[in-house]
Order: structure tokens, then sequence, then C-alpha cells
């Protein structure tokens, strides 16, 4: 729970933080889409954890878009891209991903008696 809960304190002050009006010099190229990306990913990795519910995912997909808007009208010196929200879907996916088959392996192995659940 509090994996989940820093993960998303950390998402929302990386997606609402305010810019620099600077150009900033990334990393390498597409950096900020692996930011993106990895925001998404986390939250999903420990909800899919916690719950087998689809709801908590709906509504981070739902904000993936929302959090571009938000970005262009009220955060100073941000921009909302497209691109952005695609790839907050995509880590968003991928976490899904990652934490079912997490969820399913500690599954198996308790119903096996390899682990203990908590």
């Amino acid at each position: 729970m509090i994996g989940l809960i820093a993960a998303l304190a950390i998402q929302l002050w990386v997606l609402y933080q305010p810019g620099s009006p600077y150009p900033s010099v990334m990393p390498f190229p597409f950096a900020d889409k692996v930011v993106h990306a990895a925001v998404f990913f986390l939250p999903a990795v420990f909800l899919r954890g916690l719950t087998s519910r689809w709801w908590p995912m709906v509504l981070l997909a739902v904000h993936a878009p929302v959090s571009e808007l938000i970005q262009i009208t009220w955060v100073p010196h941000r921009s909302g891209e497209i691109w952005d929200a695609i790839a907050d879907l995509a880590g968003l996916a991928l976490g899904v991903v990652l934490g079912s088959w997490r969820r399913r392996n500690v599954a198996t192995s308790a119903r096996s008696g390899l682990v203990q659940p908590c």
C-alpha cells in the first residue's frame, strides 16, 4: 500500500509541477515519453497487486488524457501532447500486464504451498 501511495504521489508531482520557460535538455531522445510511461506503469503494477477489479485501471486510463488537458490549460510552462497520453497509456498497459502476471504467480504459489499469502 505504501508503494502505491508513493507511486501516485510521484505521478502527480511529475505531471503537475510547473515547467520551465527555458528549453530543457533531455538526456536521450524521447526521455520525457519514458518518464510518462513510468509514472503510469508503477501505479498500475501496485494496483493490480492489490485488487483484481478493473475500475482503478479505468480511472488511470482516463487520467492520462485528462492530465494532458490540465497541463495545457492550467500548469504554467507545460504543454499537453497526444504522444504523452499515448506513452501514459502504454505504461499503464505494461503495468497491468506485469501486475496481472505477478498476481497470478503469487496466487499459484500460494495454492501450491510454496508461498504463504500475506
